[in-house]
């Protein structure tokens, strides 16, 4: 059994945001939850989307990118979250809650995700390649992303 620990911190001029995150694995599955809190003093902070190759780290940092929202679909200037999720291999089931500006969004979902590494001599990036589907008030999202890595 292999537990790890992930305490994150950015701090920007104008958005302040904490995340912690706990995983253990036990042979061919890993169980995870992970809590978020974020602040920010003069512009509201949109929930949902998707984090692409071409955003800058500075933009992902201001925002809570999850795919399985449409962009903006919360916004607020105070947020908090949570996610456990499950996993075996490629496929993760969770289970996923936010929380801003007095709404609540709770929904479970399952992602398949492959990547790859680099290949230098051949001179091919490295990939991320993520399908998701998610029950979200009462419908179905569905998302795909793919991110290239140099």
């Amino acid at each position: 059994m292999k537990t790890t620990e992930e305490v994150r911190l950015i701090a920007q001029s104008h958005v302040r945001r904490a995340l912690g995150r706990v995983s253990m694995r036990s042979g061919d599955y890993r169980i995870a939850a992970q809590v978020e809190q974020a602040t920010s003093s003069d512009q509201l902070l949109p929930v949902g989307g998707i984090a692409t190759t071409v955003m800058p780290q500075a933009l992902v940092a201001q925002r809570i990118i999850d795919p399985a929202l449409a962009p903006g679909t919360l916004t607020g200037d105070r947020y908090s979250g949570g996610r456990v999720e499950i996993s075996s291999g490629y496929v993760t089931a969770f289970y996923q809650q936010h929380r801003i500006a007095g709404q609540r969004l709770g929904y479970a979902g399952a992602e398949v995700a492959l990547q790859s590494p680099p290949i230098t001599w051949i001179k091919t990036p490295g990939f991320e390649f993520t399908l998701g589907a998610a029950r979200v008030q009462g419908r179905s999202r569905w998302w795909s992303g793919l991110r290239w890595r140099p």
